[in-house]
C-alpha cells in the first residue's frame, strides 16, 4: 500500500516531470473537486489532474 507521501511524489515525478499521467486515474477519485481558479469542473476527477498536468507541461515547453 503507498502513503500519501510516495502517492504525491508518483504525481510530482512522473505525472509533471515525465508526463506520465497514469497515476492520476489510480489516484484521484471520480469526484475530485478542484478549488484551484481555473481548473476545469466540468470533467471527472482523474481528467482534473490530468488537464493540470497537461497544461503546466505544456507552460513551461520553450
Amino acid at each position: 500500500m503507498l502513503t500519501n507521501l510516495a502517492r504525491f511524489n508518483a504525481i510530482i515525478e512522473r505525472g509533471f516531470s515525465q508526463g506520465d499521467l497514469t497515476d492520476a486515474d489510480e489516484i484521484c477519485a471520480e469526484n475530485l473537486v478542484e478549488h484551484e481558479y481555473l481548473s476545469p469542473t466540468d470533467i471527472p476527477g482523474p481528467q482534473i489532474l490530468k488537464a493540470q498536468i497537461e497544461d503546466a507541461r505544456r507552460s513551461i515547453r520553450i
